[in-house]
């Protein structure tokens, strides 16, 4: 059983989360934690709304990438087991 293909694919996926990973990092470095509420903080409270709803997607496709690399990774695990067994299982002469 040939798993390289199913590799391949499996370490894009990872190396999609790491870089989402990253984007989300960055992104959280500029985040301000202060709450603006004054009427001429008005500029600084629309900055926190586009950066905290950045920060709000890059968070959700963070989750659904470790949820698929998670699940993926076990799939492909759980193969690699199995053709090993199988492997096992045959007799050569």
């Amino acid at each position: 059983m040939n798993l390289q293909l199913f590799t391949g694919l499996w370490i894009v996926m990872f190396a999609s989360l790491v870089v989402v990973s990253l984007l989300r990092w960055s992104a959280g470095r500029r985040e301000d934690d202060n709450l603006h509420v004054l009427d001429s903080d008005s500029q600084l409270v629309s900055i926190q709304t586009v950066v905290a709803h950045r920060l709000d997607v890059l968070d959700r496709w963070r989750a659904i990438l470790v949820a698929v690399v998670l699940i993926s990774g076990l799939v492909l695990g759980g193969f690699y087991v199995y053709g090993v067994w199988l492997e096992g299982t045959t007799t050569h002469f």
